[in-house]
């Protein structure tokens, strides 16, 4: 794996994106307990109770997730 990354860290490093993928597929069924493993990639504890709430921990946990593969290609 390119920076010294193994399989593991950087499947960790990029969840938040499978995450992403997940709901937009999921989208029209977002109140479902079933994304709870998604939202979970994401780093939420347990589904979020509105969709501002949704919104904002999809792009605070991609910003996260970008941040820190920018940073994994800068070493």
């Amino acid at each position: 794996m390119a920076k010294g990354l193994d399989n593991d860290q950087a499947r960790l490093m990029t969840d938040p994106l499978v995450g992403l993928n997940k709901l937009r597929i999921g989208s029209a069924h977002i109140g479902n307990p079933a994304l709870e493993s998604t939202f979970k990639m994401m780093g939420a504890s347990a589904i979020p109770q509105t969709p501002r709430e949704s919104w904002n921990l999809c792009v605070d946990s991609v910003t996260v997730c970008l941040n820190s593969i920018a940073g994994a290609l800068q070493v």
